[in-house]
């Protein structure tokens, strides 16, 4: 398994890295490619499995073993009380997003039906979800006279809707189950993965919420609209790289669209390269910060 896992991984990240033409700087592990992303993430399932973390009365999804009982016990008491009931439905005046948080994850199967009561709630809406965790989070420091000290705090889930996270669209219940697939393997993925600072990690997950996007109903756009839509000469960007923007805004004159809309991670790469371009020319050196 362990082999198979490798090879997996392997693959994933040379391909990725292809298509960001070897750019080391980029974060390719927080990169997005939304459905084509979701779909490879559910392969995880056929590599790897979810390793049960046994810590009596730990009230969260153990996700690994803690250092200190006590300490993590009582951070999250501190993290629940947050909010004051197990679940929570909050919306943004008349706006279409909806936040479903969940404030009690002890296992996988209570994320898993946190998102079909969601889908019970929204069925008759066509819908873009995206979901994020709240963890506990263990930190390990020293003193200066090399003693150990291990503190807990809490990371409580983000409510942006950005391509950080994977968006789904949901237009039946066929696409919940999908999405409800995607969680199990990011839950996996959590487990899996090596936080940048060693001495940091994240040993459970402790609440979690459901962004819902309602995509309004179609109409008839106005004449003036559609003949704004059709010149293109105008593209909102949201990236995770903000001094990237304009370079991927520019990218659509370089690179239009075609037959089918260019993938993101694409998008990016070519942004990057007239960054580059652009910087090269004014004898500068460019450097894509994240």
């Amino acid at each position: 398994m362990q082999e198979n896992e490798n090879i997996f991984f392997q693959e994933r990240y040379q391909r990725i890295r292809e298509e960001f033409h070897n750019l080391s700087d980029l974060e390719l592990q927080t990169f997005r490619l939304t459905d084509d992303e979701m779909i490879e993430d559910i392969r995880k399932l056929d590599y790897i499995t979810f390793r049960e973390v046994n810590f009596e009365d730990s009230d969260a999804l153990m996700l690994t073993e803690q250092m200190l009982s006590a300490p993590f016990r009582r951070q999250v008491r501190l993290h629940r009380l947050k909010y004051s009931h197990e679940e929570t439905y909050v919306q943004d005046n008349n706006e279409p997003t909806r936040y479903y948080y969940h404030n009690h994850i002890t296992d996988q199967y209570t994320a898993e039906q946190h998102l079909r009561n969601v889908y019970q709630k929204e069925r008759h809406n066509h819908f873009k979800i995206s979901i994020d965790f709240g963890y506990i989070k263990e930190t390990v420091t020293y003193t200066s006279d090399g003693t150990r000290e291990v503190s807990y705090s809490s990371v409580y889930p983000r409510t942006s809707l950005s391509l950080l996270n994977i968006q789904a669209l949901i237009t039946s219940k066929a696409d919940m189950e999908r999405y409800i697939q995607y969680l199990s393997a990011l839950i996996i993925e959590n487990q899996e993965r090596t936080p940048d600072d060693t001495h940091t990690r994240f040993v459970a997950i402790v609440s979690m919420v459901a962004v819902v996007y309602r995509i309004p109903h179609a109409g008839r756009a106005i004449p003036a609209l559609e003949k704004f839509i059709k010149r293109r000469e105008v593209h909102y960007i949201e990236s995770p790289y903000p001094n990237n923007c304009f370079f991927e805004a520019l990218s659509y004159l370089s690179k239009p669209d075609q037959e089918r809309r260019l993938r993101p991670s694409d998008r990016v790469a070519e942004g990057v390269k007239l960054m580059i371009q652009y910087y090269g020319l004014q004898e500068n050196s460019a450097k894509c910060n994240t």
